[in-house]
């Protein structure tokens, strides 16, 4: 018999194995092409990244800022930060940009694994362990969701990865006991702080709850609880401080080489408990379902599939029937899982701004609430096939789970490697172009209106930040003699009143567009989605 269980415990081992080449291949697999292009907040990250490592300030010339301006209204630091090293290391190029989102997506892998070795408990009646990781490192491999989010640079999204990791590490250190992994925990929170400032109330809130669990039932020393505290204070201590700057309306102040900055515009009025009845239906939707921002999901095919939604909410009533029954042990570290998960849901509903629209809350808002997803997703799944009494169905069951888990990764795959492009805050790179104009001197002596982010053009041309002024209006701006608007500009008025005395930048140019510019005797330079109007006299 033992020589049996080893055999099998092998061959799953083998099966895990053979699932992480695959899980972590697909999300690596043409990260330096796909997906085209770039979100307009990833982009405002890579400038000030490339600003700091070159000139020591970002693109409103602010020495190493806790928290970045971007637009105005601010922008979490630590993907920025993150960039440094690789552009130092690699330079500025796609796979580079997307690196911080894989290495964040790998924490939520291997994060995730190593928290359900540490939950998962055979007396439950959901099964094996390691049939449990399996499963989760499937889903981690085939789940929109996981896919969408690991390969573009949108900073919130570094949370799901390391508040993951976080709870792991803590789970971690209470097992074991150990004063390092304890300060570990400590800074992973801490880092956790500068991803989103969602965390600011998740993560708080998360490790009082936790304290209090712990120090009930006696599992923590006093002198680990310290280990943890010191680090997580030291790294939260600037974040409050730009909190305090931006309540009370003062100015930037300096500690060292680092700003703590004041905002533009402070968001803090998003959050307000009259969001509560319309946002828990939003919330869900955008956790199971999809959201109204094309970057975030793809529609048809749901976060992580349509076939996984009752097995979440059997797993989340499995879990919450387990916590409200199991009286055996006085610390259970899969109650932090369901901690976790409440918080987020509640913040989620907390978030105001757009909310009927489905722009908020969406899922790059609520993104740490993913591996409490995949988790009950997973312990639905197990905890049906466990206990299915007939044997001979459930290897149908199972079978029918197989393929179509299989046809909807196989389906989506193929959309996402061949027809996946964003339009929603979604923008290009244009250098080619701005060189054409600049070696011309009859265009370079024209203003070139472009329909499109300004950050596009910084990051194209990367001039120095000493060499830009920004107007007062954010979200048009100039440099040189380009002009670019927002995509509420009425454009076509800015041809009729310019006509052939400028060139036009235009992204994705409709029909009308064209053929007006080809009547008009216009000629046109074409790189990538844009196309460049000019007339030489």
């Amino acid at each position: 018999m033992k020589i049996l269980n080893k055999i099998k415990s092998n061959k799953l081992e083998a099966l895990w194995f053979i699932s992480l080449i695959f899980a972590v291949s697909f999300k690596i697999i043409r990260i330096d092409t796909i997906p085209a292009g770039f979100n307009i907040d990833e982009l405002g990250s890579v400038y000030d990244a490339w600003s700091l490592l070159n000139y020591g300030v970002d693109r409103w010339r602010m020495s190493w800022p806790v928290y970045f301006l971007n637009y105005g209204s601010g922008q979490n630091a630590l993907y920025t930060y993150m960039l440094i090293p690789l552009f130092s290391l690699f330079g500025i190029s796609q796979t580079v940009i997307h690196t911080p989102s894989l290495l964040s997506s790998f924490l939520l892998l291997f994060g995730g694994c190593g928290i359900i070795r540490l939950c998962w408990s055979e007396r439950w009646g959901i099964g094996s362990r390691k049939v449990a990781v399996i499963l989760y490192t499937i889903l981690y491999g085939i789940a929109p969701y996981t896919q969408l989010s690991a390969r573009f640079g949108l900073e919130s999204l570094l949370m799901l990865g390391f508040s993951t990791f976080s709870i792991f590490l803590l789970m971690f250190s209470v097992k074991t006991q150990k004063t390092l992994f304890f300060v570990l925990t400590g800074i992973f929170f801490g880092l956790t702080l500068y991803t989103y400032a969602i965390a600011y109330i998740a993560v708080p809130v998360f490790l009082l709850i936790a304290a209090i669990l712990l120090i009930k039932s006696g599992t923590v020393h006093f002198k680990n609880a310290i280990a943890l505290a010191i680090p997580l204070l030291c790294l939260s201590i600037p974040l409050v401080l730009v909190q305090i700057v931006n309540i009370f309306g003062l100015d930037s102040i300096l500690l060292g080489p680092f700003t703590i900055p004041r905002l533009i515009g402070y968001r803090a009025s998003e959050l307000s408990f009259s969001n509560i009845p319309t946002n828990l239906f939003l919330t869900i939707k955008s956790m199971l379902f999809f959201d109204a921002l094309d970057y975030n999901t793809v529609e048809k095919y749901w976060t992580f599939y349509p076939v996984s939604v009752p097995f979440f909410f059997l797993g989340l009533i499995k879990h919450f029937s387990l916590m409200m029954s199991d009286k055996k042990s006085k610390w259970a570290p899969s109650s932090l899982v369901f901690i976790w998960f409440a918080i987020m849901l509640f913040i989620g509903c907390l978030l105001g701004k757009h909310g009927e629209s489905g722009i908020n809350p969406n899922t790059n808002k609520i993104n740490g609430i993913f591996f409490s997803t995949m988790f009950y997703i997973v312990l639905g799944i197990s905890y049906a096939f466990h206990n299915w009494k007939s044997t001979g169905w459930k290897k149908i069951a199972a079978s029918l789970l197989v393929l179509l888990y299989t046809v909807f990764s196989v389906h989506f795959s193929h959309f996402y490697l061949h027809y996946f492009h964003p339009s929603t805050y979604w923008c290009h790179l244009f250098p080619d172009t701005i060189h054409f104009v600049e070696q011309s001197e009859a265009l370079s002596q024209k203003p070139v209106y472009a329909e499109d982010y300004y950050i596009s053009y910084l990051i194209s041309s990367l001039p120095s930040p000493y060499e830009i002024e920004f107007k007062d209006n954010l979200t048009s701006q100039s440099f040189n003699n380009w002009h670019f608007e927002n995509y509420y500009t009425d454009f076509a008025g800015l041809i009729r009143d310019n006509g052939k005395n400028a060139s036009y930048l235009i992204h994705y140019p409709p029909a009308e567009i064209l053929d007006y510019f080809e009547s008009e005797g216009f000629q046109s330079y074409e790189e990538g989605y844009y196309q460049l109007f000019y007339c030489l006299k």
